[in-house]
């Protein structure tokens, strides 16, 4: 069995597009982010998905803070 993940930078176009939209940074990021993973969220348990889902809107938040 093997085990393969995939990491990478967003989009600039996608954050471009929600940007505009009128979603600070933060948010567009958390947005772009939870889409992503809606598909591992919608099989966990209510409790762990709403709690993942609020971390990574709290951890992108404090990123856009930054600097």
């Amino acid at each position: 069995m093997t085990h393969e993940a995939y990491t990478g930078r967003i989009s600039e176009d996608k954050l471009f597009y929600l940007r505009s939209r009128g979603f600070d940074e933060g948010t567009a990021r958390s947005l772009i982010v939870l889409g992503f993973i809606q598909d591992i969220t919608v099989r966990l348990p209510t409790e762990y998905a709403m709690t993942l889902n609020r971390v990574i809107e709290l951890e992108f938040g404090k990123l856009s803070k930054v600097g």
